[in-house]
């Protein structure tokens, strides 16, 4: 279940980072980067949280 909730956040953290990637006014389109810094960040922090959870076992 742990992994269904890591798949679907990451993803909605990549659809979140492209709409704001095509929606700013920054030219050339996509210079942020958003897109791909946003689930690196969600995975981290799953990463994290995972990490937590094992230590308190």
């Amino acid at each position: 279940m742990i992994y269904l909730w890591y798949i679907l956040s990451t993803l909605a953290a990549w659809w979140v980072g492209l709409l704001i990637d095509v929606n700013s006014g920054w030219d050339p389109t996509g210079i942020l980067c958003l897109r791909v810094v946003l689930p690196i960040i969600v995975t981290g922090i799953w990463i994290l949280k995972s990490i937590r959870d094992c230590k308190k076992e």
